[in-house]
């Protein structure tokens, strides 16, 4: 194994995926077949969301190793995300490539039975297909590795996901993964997820908080789930509001009454001008004189603390760039 590939492999680890892809270009022009490092690139490529060129390096690489079930994974995983950009606008492209990656994701499990990693692409392959085969190649993945955090949050996202009453399973997967890792950010994302369908308001605001603590990086996205939290609220207050107003009992709506006569009008206005002129009198004060001391009106102060605004600490977040994407 080349120099150039081992810092290629640290690279990647550290989501440096541009250097990464330098040092591998270095180590092809050595050794332009090599299976590892034409899989490694397709990685790198994968991580800079540039699917189709991990779909043209993943499968350089199965044309030198057609058994790597590595590169199988990488293909399958970048063929599912190209087959999504491509939905609208290319629907036979869009199938020929969901077809790729469930073909290559099916290949990797009949070489690798017994490896985990290849049930859980499996899984994401065939989840908007199929998702009671996704659910089934999941099952296999956590009854070999039960210990593997990564997979019960993948269970719990794809719980959450599924159609029906499966919150509290979505949760309990979650909770599982971070028993596991207590300080999975994932699973704590899918806690909060969970919460804010709930509409448990304040643990979710807790635990998003606690993964941009954990995960400076997502920040951004913790602040766009506050602000869709903030606005769920708002939303439930008016619901509630709505609802309430449709259940209290009617009340009998009084006929509008006819307006008076004018003579009526002025009769009603000369009598009270003459009556207030009388009762100033008698109160020994004239109609142009002003209270030596006039009382302000009393002022009432708001006892409900208003709604923290953007700029308060409630939504303050150090900035992050965006997350990074999952590799196999």
């Amino acid at each position: 194994m080349s120099a150039e590939l081992d810092r290629a492999r640290i690279l990647v680890g550290l989501n440096r995926f541009e250097a990464a892809r330098e040092e591998l270009a270095r180590a092809l022009a050595a050794t332009p077949d090599d299976a590892e490092a034409l899989t490694l690139l397709a990685v790198a490529s994968l991580g800079l969301r540039d699917r189709r060129e991990a779909v043209a390096q993943s499968t350089a690489a199965l044309r030198a190793n057609p058994e790597s079930q590595w590169a199988l994974r990488v293909l399958a995983l970048s063929s599912v995300g190209l087959a999504e950009s491509v939905r609208v606008t290319d629907r036979v492209q869009w199938r020929t490539l969901r077809e790729q990656a469930r073909d290559a994701a099916r290949r990797a499990t009949q070489l690798g039975p017994y490896e985990p990693q290849n049930y859980r692409v499996l899984a994401i392959v065939l989840e908007s297909a199929d998702r009671d085969a996704a659910v089934r190649a999941l099952a296999r993945a956590i009854e070999l590795a039960p210990e593997n955090a990564a997979l019960r949050v993948l269970h719990a996202g794809m719980l959450r996901r599924t159609p029906g009453d499966t919150r509290k399973q979505s949760e309990a997967a979650a909770r599982e993964a971070l028993r596991i890792d207590p300080e999975n950010v994932d699973a704590l994302e899918e806690l909060a997820l969970n919460d804010m369908i709930s509409g448990r308001v304040r643990p979710a605001r807790r635990t998003l908080l606690r993964v941009a603590e954990l995960d400076p990086s997502r920040g951004d996205s913790v602040r766009a789930r506050l602000a869709t939290l903030r606005s769920g609220v708002v939303f439930r207050i008016a619901a509630t509001l709505l609802r309430r107003s449709r259940t209290w009992p009617d009340r009998p709506v009084r006929p509008p009454r006819p307006l008076p006569r004018r003579r009526t009008i002025f009769a009603v206005t000369v009598g009270g001008f003459f009556t207030i002129r009388l009762l100033l009198y008698a109160a020994g004060c004239s109609p142009d004189s002003t209270p030596e001391a006039p009382v302000p009106p009393p002022t009432f102060m708001p006892t409900i603390d208003p709604w923290p605004t953007l700029d308060s600490p409630w939504f303050t977040l150090p900035p992050e760039p965006a997350p990074p994407s999952a590799h196999p």
